[in-house]
């Protein structure tokens, strides 16, 4: 898996299925013990339009977006979550015994930025 495809299935498997999975759960929370926070939630969306709760499912969609965008910073680089330099991140895909190092923290590498590729 390179760079690209990698990003391509968070896209896929997190952010476009978000929109539909939230609206679920924002409408009927699951599980039987539900937090009044939930129930009060759940109430709200069923109040509100068509228009208006698309309008919510894309502030969901954006703050989803915008906390993928930041993962993906930090294991760039580009966001530090150390004050000081003693280590850095690296993500690698492993098959079959062979990895491929998909992002590093590391000043050193030659990477492609992923925060870059997502769309």
């Amino acid at each position: 898996m390179d760079q690209k495809a990698f990003v391509d299935l968070l896209q896929l498997v997190v952010l476009d299925r978000l929109s539909v999975e939230l609206a679920k759960t924002w409408q009927n929370p699951p599980g039987r013990l539900r937090s009044e926070e939930r129930s009060r939630r759940s109430r709200w969306m069923k109040n509100l339009s068509g228009p208006e709760r698309a309008l919510v499912e894309e502030f969901g969609q954006d703050a989803a977006r915008a906390a993928v965008f930041g993962v993906l910073c930090v294991l760039d680089g580009v966001r530090k979550i150390e004050d000081r330099e003693n280590g850095h991140i690296e993500l690698h895909h492993i098959k079959n015994g062979c990895s491929e190092l998909l992002a590093s923290s590391g000043n050193d590498m030659t990477l492609d930025f992923l925060h870059d590729l997502l769309p």
